[in-house]
């Protein structure tokens, strides 16, 4: 969510006749929904322009097809446009900030910290371990709250990942309340997951690692 506007993005729905999807708000969690989109939406991206700074708005969206047959809803997801978190355009989604996996001796105090613009909620969102020796998704841990201002309109919230895997290599991905990944990353090498939300995709190795030493 950033000034005035809040840009949704989700997951393709693969079905052969797909039309498109329709996208609905509520200001209330749960609903009721009321639709935002006139014309059934082609792609998998919406930006609302007519939303409030400071107001949260939840989110639904539903596949439709070409008997205009509509999916359930999606999973709910929520936005808070904030003034000032436009600085010469779109300051983008949350991402990974940092992350703890190895200790010298046994692994204590594993978590990873997300950082992005103050007023992002996290709700609905999640991180999926990805172990390197078989590409697979070995643990998720669901986010929550709301980013806080704490410098120049940008917040991070740590959160505890008890038992993540050391390396060589290992992955973690960020993915947005409408299962979209929106950050994969790997440590001590690059890895392609299988299988899960980021299935397919090919890691960005961090270029950094921790030591048994650490």
């Amino acid at each position: 969510a950033c000034d005035a506007v809040v840009t949704l993005t989700w997951n393709d729905n693969l079905e052969p006749d797909l039309v498109g999807y329709n996208v609905y708000r509520s200001t209330t969690s749960t609903g009721p929904y009321a639709q935002l989109n006139v014309a059934t939406v082609p792609t998998s991206m919406f930006d609302d322009m007519t939303v409030s700074n400071g107001v949260t708005y939840y989110y639904v969206v539903t596949a439709v097809n070409a008997s205009a047959q509509e999916s359930a809803n999606s999973v709910e997801v929520s936005a808070t446009p904030q003034s000032g978190n436009m600085g010469g355009g779109d300051v983008g989604p949350p991402w990974i900030n940092e992350f703890h996996y190895d200790n010298a001796g046994g692994d204590t105090g594993e978590r990873f910290e997300i950082a992005g613009p103050a007023g992002t909620d996290l709700s609905g969102w999640s991180v999926v371990g990805y172990n390197g020796s078989n590409q697979l998704a070995y643990q998720t841990v669901a986010l929550a709250g709301v980013l806080a201002d704490q410098s120049g309109g940008f917040g991070t919230r740590s959160f505890a990942f008890s038992g993540m895997q050391n390396g060589s290599p290992d992955g973690l991905a960020l993915i947005d309340g409408f299962g979209a990944v929106v950050e994969f990353l790997s440590y001590e090498g690059t890895m392609i997951a299988s299988g899960g939300a980021a299935n397919g995709l090919t890691s960005t190795d961090m270029g950094v690692s921790e030591t048994t030493s650490t």
